[in-house]
């Protein structure tokens, strides 16, 4: 029952889609061959014949072309039928019609053609449908071969539609599929090959976009070398600049020397000098209070601040014998 409705809803917009596109298109894109109507009203002409040829099958002679035509059937030569449709079965009266055609004809499927009209009736309960038998088809269409027409189809003409009874579009143009998988793939081509036009410039984007972070990641490496190498170079320097410092900062021999002999006052006899970095160890003599002597020292304005290294000893001959040792102001502060 399913397949049934979803086959009578196929052939609705089979039949939909096959009005709304034009006979042109058709031909370009879907190798479907043009035809004419061929009708049957008594006279001979481009687009019409006596009826008496199909009713009488006379045969004409070998024709030099032919000419693809949509025979339309007069209805005399086809039978007529009324089906009672329920109203619960609208939706799949094509399987109802051939229930109703095998059941109260003594017809096989096999044997006719048949199809639904396409116009309404005026009574939704009630289809109708037209019956050809395939004998009397076969024998038209090499009657009317004969007289340089090839049918595509056998239709019945309504006021505004026409029911197609036979198609032999296949027969007529062999090739049509090839031609619609052929025109699908170069629309598919074209299709694909303007999504690739539109897309081109964001796919370029993306290429710049990927060069452009490439370049940024191999300067922020080197951006981050060139840190550790400055950081580097930045102790380094500091290193050179604390060398630097300590050896201005540290007191000289030599301006040590002439410092300390100038600032001595000649009662002082020196017997040895220490020079250990920061101090100047002086060991002497002097006639006068070695106490005195540290006090000058201190009011001299030396650059050293002077301090006894111990007690102070008497020698035999009444002189005080003192170590004195110098420390650097800068050093202290």
């Amino acid at each position: 029952m399913a397949s049934g409705i979803l086959s009578n809803y196929l052939d609705m917009l089979r039949e939909g889609s096959s009005d709304l596109i034009p006979n042109w298109f058709k031909t370009v894109f879907l190798g479907m061959p043009t035809a004419k109507k061929l009708r049957f009203d008594g006279k001979r002409s481009d687009n019409s014949l006596p009826i008496n040829i199909l009713v009488n099958g006379e045969l004409g002679d070998k024709p030099k072309q032919m000419v693809t035509v949509d025979a339309v059937l007069p209805t005399d030569l086809l039978l007529r039928r009324t089906i009672e449709i329920p109203p619960a079965a609208r939706s799949s009266q094509t399987m109802v019609a051939k229930l109703d055609l095998q059941r109260r004809t003594p017809f096989k499927l096999s044997e006719i053609y048949w199809a639904l009209d396409a116009e309404q009736t005026g009574t939704e309960n009630q289809a109708i449908q037209w019956v050809a038998k395939r004998a009397d088809i076969t024998q038209f269409r090499t009657v009317l071969r004969s007289h340089g027409y090839a049918v595509r189809r056998f239709v019945t003409d309504g006021k505004t539609k026409q029911t197609t009874i036979a198609d032999f579009t296949a027969d007529i143009a062999p090739n049509a599929r090839f031609w619609r998988r052929l025109n699908i793939a170069l629309c598919i081509l074209v299709i694909g090959f303007g999504v690739a036009i539109w897309l081109e410039p964001a796919w370029r984007a993306r290429v710049e976009t990927q060069t452009a972070n490439s370049a940024v990641n191999a300067l922020r490496a080197q951006a981050i070398d060139l840190r550790t190498e400055i950081e580097a170079l930045k102790q380094a320097d500091s290193e050179r600049t604390a060398f630097l410092n300590a050896v201005s900062q540290h007191p000289r021999l030599v301006d040590a020397l002439r410092q300390i002999t100038v600032a001595l006052p000649d009662t002082v006899w020196v017997s040895d000098l220490v020079f250990t970095g920061p101090q100047i160890t002086v060991n002497g003599q002097t006639s006068a209070s070695a106490a005195d002597l540290v006090l000058q020292l201190t009011q001299s304005n030396l650059p050293y601040v002077p301090a006894l290294t111990g007690p102070v000893s008497r020698t035999n001959d009444g002189r005080e014998q003192f170590g004195l040792v110098f420390t650097s102001k800068r050093l202290q502060q």
